[in-house]
């Protein structure tokens, strides 16, 4: 008698313990549904689990006179979306309006994860505005689960972003370190890569290139056009309008280097040892234009 009025008690402790779990579950998931309907209607949340980020970009960053510049955002940047029913892919964004200060295009508001407008600037300097009803926002959206295929729910928290648009003016000067490596037993130099979109203009072209490391250089500069190299003495200039030097090659977007001397410091053996060459270093003058 004495165990079974012992007993008693603990089996509805372990009743009463089961089902406040099971009460606890279903508020969590009620709650889960009410912030998916909040969230699906582009509502903004005052307690989100992450930082709210910046969202939105546009390229060239830094425009040439005549330059289409593309104002664009995608919320869903590596996980895409994938509409299921009462989940529009095509309108569960909020409204995000893409402007301009000044303005250099008409508003532009959409309810799509990913869009984009495009204009053609004048001013010296352009604030492009990502603007929703409110920021932040926290965007949910549907998606597939890599790893098992599964339907899930993806979500970005995300705020008012401006990006700035700025007009190239006058010449551009570049200067790069060329770090030394070793390639197998042999010392080289690292090749350099001028920034290209979205930073710069695709109609940024290059002017002169110089070398200023202290040892002559083979310089050769590749690109859509073609590939070109040349001696160039330390602190000598060469200009790409010289004769001999291939029309189109101020599109180039990579300077690479070789050494004329050895360097005595360098060791590139695996047995003895590995000593990369010293760094050698260039410049490059850029304008827009041809």
């Amino acid at each position: 008698m004495q165990a079974a009025v012992h007993a008693t008690p603990r089996f509805r402790l372990s009743i009463d313990t089961d089902m406040d779990h099971q009460n606890r579950i279903i508020r969590l998931t009620l709650s889960a549904i009410a912030i998916g309907v909040l969230l699906t209607n582009g509502c903004a949340l005052p307690h989100a689990p992450v930082p709210a980020s910046e969202f939105g970009k546009v390229s060239p960053q830094k425009y040439c006179p005549g330059d289409t510049v593309t104002a664009s955002y995608d919320l869903t940047m590596e996980t895409a979306c994938v509409s299921r029913p009462g989940f529009d892919c095509a309108t569960i964004a909020p409204p995000i309006t893409i402007s301009s200060s000044p303005v250099a295009f008409p508003p532009h508001t959409s309810t799509a994860l990913i869009d984009s407008t495009t204009f053609m600037p004048t001013e010296p300097r352009i604030d492009v505005l990502f603007s929703l009803p409110t920021s932040p926002t926290l965007v949910l959206y549907p998606s597939i689960n890599a790893m098992t295929g599964a339907p899930q729910m993806t979500s970005r928290y995300i705020k008012n972003t401006t990006r700035t648009v700025e007009r190239l003016e006058g010449e551009i000067m570049r200067t790069f370190t060329h770090n030394g490596m070793c390639n197998g037993s042999t010392p080289v130099h690292a090749a350099a890569r001028i920034a290209d979109m979205p930073e710069f203009s695709p109609n940024l072209s290059i002017r002169q290139v110089c070398n200023t490391s202290a040892v002559p250089i083979e310089a050769t500069l590749s690109g859509a056009s073609g590939e070109f190299t040349r001696r160039v003495d330390a602190g000598e200039c060469f200009g790409l309008d010289e004769p001999g030097i291939p029309a189109g090659l101020g599109s180039a977007r990579i300077v690479g280097v070789r050494s004329l001397m050895v360097d005595p410091t360098a060791q590139c053996d695996s047995l003895q040892g590995m000593t990369p060459p010293q760094p050698l270093s260039t410049r490059v003058v850029l304008a827009c234009g041809n």
